[in-house]
C-alpha cells in the first residue's frame, strides 16, 4: 500500500480525536483529548516522512499528557518547548516550510499549558496553529490533514462564536 495513503488514513483516525477535542468548552477534556489525536497525527507524520512535524506531534502527546494529569510545570514545559524546536529543527528535512509546526507548537505549548489560560485564547491558539500545519500538510501531501486542519478553524471559529453571543446576552 502507498505510504501517501498509510498517513492519510492514520491522519483520519487523529481527525476524529481532534473534532471531538476543539469542540470541548472545558479546558481539561480539550486537552485530553487532543492529545490522542496528536499521537495518530505522530503516525502520520513518520509514515509521510515529515520529520519536523513528528517531533512536535510527540511533543504535543507529551505535553498534553503532562497538563492532563497535573504533571506540568515550568520545568516540563521548558524540556518540552526546547525539545521541540531543537529536535524539530534538526530533523527538519523540509526547508523553511518544515519549521512551520515548530513555530506552531510553540505558540501552542506556551498557550495551553498555562492553567490560567481562557478557552478564547486557547481556540485562538489552535487556529494560528492549523493555518501553519495546513501549509505544512500541503508539503508532506497530508490531505487529510489539510482538510481537518481547515475544519478544525471553522470548529474552533463557531465556539468562539458561541462564547461572543453567550457574553452579550
Amino acid at each position: 500500500m502507498n505510504y501517501i495513503v498509510l498517513g492519510n488514513i492514520s491522519s483520519i483516525f487523529a481527525m476524529l480525536f481532534l473534532f471531538l477535542a476543539v469542540a470541548q468548552k472545558d479546558n481539561h477534556k480539550l486537552i485530553t483529548i487532543q492529545g490522542v489525536s496528536y499521537f495518530f497525527f505522530a503516525l502520520a507524520g513518520l509514515i509521510l516522512k515529515g520529520y519536523s512535524g513528528l517531533v512536535q506531534d510527540i511533543i504535543g502527546f507529551i505535553r498534553n499528557l503532562c497538563i492532563a494529569t497535573n504533571k506540568n510545570n515550568i520545568y516540563i514545559r521548558n524540556i518540552l518547548l526546547v525539545s521541540g524546536i531543537v529536535f524539530g529543527c534538526i530533523l527538519n528535512n523540509k526547508g523553511f516550510l518544515g519549521i512551520f509546526p515548530i513555530i506552531g507548537t510553540f505558540q501552542y505549548s506556551i498557550v495551553s499549558s498555562k492553567k490560567s489560560v481562557s478557552n478564547k485564547h486557547l481556540q485562538l491558539s489552535i487556529i494560528l496553529n492549523a493555518v501553519l500545519m495546513i501549509i505544512y500538510s500541503f508539503v508532506i501531501q497530508n490531505y487529510v490533514n489539510m482538510i481537518t486542519n481547515t475544519i478544525t478553524i471553522l470548529i474552533s471559529i463557531q465556539t468562539l462564536r458561541k462564547d461572543f453571543a453567550s457574553a452579550c446576552l
